[in-house]
């Protein structure tokens, strides 16, 4: 595949010499990596180096299979909906896509269907447990893996990134088999993000996940970089974004809103960077903060929270305080931001040192 995919802007928005506001905001205007596509717009037609389904082949893994037997790495998907499965083995082997370019026309043109289902949203009354509903993105070093323009339906997405490899997930729909009226039955998260190693970069980009167990879980521990920009994490049945590794993450004018738990739940030690957002309307905290790591939050807007806006593990914030799990040590950083209308309270504990202009008044 050809290693013209840029998506470096990922480093200089979560890259600096040191944590804190003056690294991020010597970058200038956020840069966004939307101008990097190489999905076209329409079939590319024969002969144009490309894989198509269904002109080429009827499904979508024999295509993958075939493309990258053939070393093209490129598959176009055209409207429809359709059944992803190994052909021969689809209760062994779910979807690896490795170094892929794997385009569709859009969400509700191309719908890729979970091979369990029924028809679109409708789960089989006992689910094949020997099929496995994720699609497996696991680019080795140095490869790059894009998928871009699907609505997914009865799946979930598992990422893992090798040394400097690159993940784009753009334009992708997310929705449980229970459709949008409700959760995943079936307890499956929406994204996963694994190993994501030293200059490695995953990008989600106008991704939407709604109805599934949990949003997004970030259990990376990592030295790589994890871009969420104009993503809607909305209507699942936990929290909306769980970090519980190490990796940096930058949340870039994105909605997390709805959700049946937390907004957005931290522990361990996370780099977690929030930009020109929105927390609001989950069942319980906008935020919470675990033992340590690092949050920063900027020009976001948190409110309508059924517990606290933003809440740290520290016993002033906690009914059932356990003295045996470290409380809050790590740093909170930022400016600019809207926080009002939750539910317990805005922050938590008040009187902890909270940045000067940390929240607007």
């Amino acid at each position: 595949m050809a290693r013209s995919l840029q998506v470096g802007i990922v480093g200089i928005l979560l890259l600096g010499a040191a944590f804190g506001l003056g690294s991020l905001d010597a970058v200038g205007p956020l840069a966004s990596p939307e101008g990097v596509s190489f999905c076209p717009s329409r079939d590319p037609g024969p002969n144009a180096g490309w894989i198509r389904v269904p002109d080429d082949f009827w499904t979508v893994m024999e295509a993958v299979e075939v493309a990258v037997q053939q070393g093209l790495y490129r598959v176009w998907i055209g409207p429809g909906r359709y059944f992803v499965r190994w052909p021969d083995s689809p209760s062994t082997a779910p979807p690896n896509l490795g170094e892929i370019l794997l385009c569709g026309l859009g969400p509700g043109f191309t719908v890729l269907l979970h091979p369990g289902l029924v028809d679109d949203y409708t789960p089989f009354d006992a689910h094949p447990p020997s099929i496995d509903p994720s699609f497996y993105v696991r680019p080795e070093e140095g490869q790059e893996a894009l998928l871009e323009g699907f609505t997914l339906i009865g799946a979930k997405v598992t990422i893992s990134a090798g040394k400097a490899a690159r993940v784009v997930l753009r334009n992708v729909q997310i929705l449980s088999p229970g459709g949008p009226q409700g959760p995943d039955p079936l307890g499956w998260d929406g994204i996963t993000l694994y190993t994501v190693e030293e200059g490695a970069q995953v990008v989600l980009e106008g991704v939407t996940i709604q109805g599934a167990a949990q949003g997004i879980d970030i259990s990376s521990s990592g030295k790589g970089e994890i871009l969420l920009q104009d993503v809607l994490i909305s209507g699942n049945e936990g929290e909306g974004l769980f970090l519980h590794g190490s990796t940096r993450t930058l949340l870039l004018r994105s909605r997390v809103v709805y959700n049946g738990s937390r907004g957005i739940s931290m522990d361990m030690q996370p780099w977690l960077i929030i930009r020109d957002s929105e927390i609001a309307h989950n069942r319980y905290d906008g935020i919470d903060v675990g033992s340590g790591g690092l949050l920063e939050v900027y020009n976001t807007r948190i409110f309508a929270n059924g517990g606290y806006g933003i809440r740290l593990f520290m016993e002033a914030c906690e009914e059932r305080w356990e003295a045996s799990y470290p409380s809050f040590s790590g740093k909170i950083r930022g400016r600019g931001n809207e926080i009002f209308d939750n539910a317990q309270g805005d922050l938590c504990p008040e009187d902890y040192t909270w940045p000067e202009g940390f929240q607007q008044p």
